[in-house]
């Protein structure tokens, strides 16, 4: 199914890609081991481009993208090629904390042909905030995606397509004690707390978006063969959206028990 489907990006983008990342074999087949990171970008990329920002693009555009926590960076230096090659202006700014997966980005960028990409060594939380189109979290561990979500405020972004990774802050505060009678049996074995924190953190992190005018939902998109970090945060910017307030939401915070850093003061 998934050799069939119709992606966004085309077979010359795929091979540029694959390339530039060393995913091929000597005889030009892709690796078997980077067959699921393959789906995931192709997953990814058709996602982005569903983006009002981007798929009102038109030749001669300039967009904006910030991949915070990049790793090797290979969604954002995908979206950046496919965008790139329908004549879309792309500045693509990568953040890790990694030094060693940023020289690798920065070389895949240039093998692809990223024309205005840079890539820079910091902490997601000590990034300078610089305005952006198009902000990109995937699997930034636990906290870090909160900061992703807050640096994507600051800088403005348009859209978010944010992937979290584990979510250990809210699964550590849940007890039984604290949250209502009615829900604790949910707490009594470890797989189902878990389970509930994630849901919980997400749910946060979903209407903490939209109180500040997005449109927000939480998306699977890729099988859970394939991952277990399967759920996508999408928000795009809009005006007329229904902004709930913060209040509300430290009230749920509250009815569980539970403290998210989203609404600590910030510095």
């Amino acid at each position: 199914a998934d050799a069939e489907a119709r992606h966004t990006m085309t077979a010359d983008d795929r091979q540029r890609l694959h390339e530039a990342f060393g995913m091929l074999t000597s005889d030009g087949q892709l690796r078997g081991a980077m067959a699921d990171k393959a789906r995931q970008v192709d997953r990814l990329v058709d996602r982005a481009f569903a983006l009002d920002v981007i798929r009102t693009a038109h030749t001669g555009t300039v967009i904006h993208i910030t991949d915070a926590g990049c790793g090797k960076a290979y969604l954002s230096i995908a979206l950046a090629l496919a965008l790139q090659q329908r004549g879309i202006v792309v500045h693509l700014r990568g953040i890790d904390a990694n030094e060693h997966v940023v020289e690798q980005a920065m070389r895949a960028a240039n093998h692809a042909g990223i024309e205005h990409a840079s890539f820079e060594c910091s902490t997601i939380a000590h990034a300078t905030p610089i305005p952006t189109d198009v902000f990109i979290a995937l699997h930034a561990c636990d906290t870090a995606s909160d900061d992703a979500i807050r640096l994507a405020l600051i800088c403005g972004a348009q859209a978010m397509l944010v992937a979290p990774c584990c979510h250990h802050a809210i699964q550590r505060q849940l007890r039984e004690h604290t949250v209502p009678e009615a829900v604790r049996p949910l707490l009594r074995d470890g797989i189902q707390r878990e389970r509930l924190g994630d849901l919980l953190t997400d749910a946060i992190r979903r209407e903490f978006i939209r109180g500040h005018g997005y449109a927000v939902g939480l998306e699977e998109f890729i099988s859970l063969e394939h991952t277990g970090k399967n759920v996508l945060i999408c928000a795009e910017q809009r005006r007329d959206a229904q902004i709930p307030s913060l209040e509300e939401l430290r009230a749920f915070t509250s009815l569980w028990g539970v403290s998210s850093t989203l609404l600590e003061p910030h510095p």
